[in-house]
């Protein structure tokens, strides 16, 4: 992975963290962590579609977890990233603003039967000054 892949995961990170608080936010969650909280992951990225410029478009994917019955809290979580993310300047550390955009989201219930997981992905553009 680049350099632009872990200065935009920090900055999806600050972000989050405060969209979110006080549920928290974590690259990997502790084992044992109280619901809800969000994880961020899967990172990928690929050239950019642009020529002569420094530039990678990266899909970005969050994960929430909820114990609550029905998807009332995962929705609501959902929502919170969305608002936080889509569309919105971001700084990210050595590139020009990102404005990430929203691409899609699921929620679903794991196989246990109680714990809702909700998936939203954003695709972002990564750019050198």
């Amino acid at each position: 992975m680049s350099a632009a892949a872990d200065t935009l995961q920090a900055a999806l990170y600050a972000r989050l963290s405060a969209a979110l608080a006080p549920v928290p936010v974590f690259d990997g969650a502790p084992a044992g962590q109280p619901y809800p909280y969000a994880t961020i992951g899967d990172v990928s990225a690929s050239d950019g579609p642009l020529v002569d410029v420094e530039a990678e478009q990266h899909l970005v994917t969050v994960h929430v977890w909820s114990n609550q019955g029905g998807y009332a809290e995962t929705n609501t979580l959902l929502a919170a990233i969305k608002a936080a993310l889509h569309d919105r300047p971001l700084t990210v550390a050595g590139f020009e603003p990102v404005r990430p955009v929203y691409r899609s989201s699921t929620a679903f219930t794991q196989p246990d039967g109680v714990i809702r997981h909700g998936v939203i992905q954003f695709r972002a553009l990564t750019v050198r000054p």
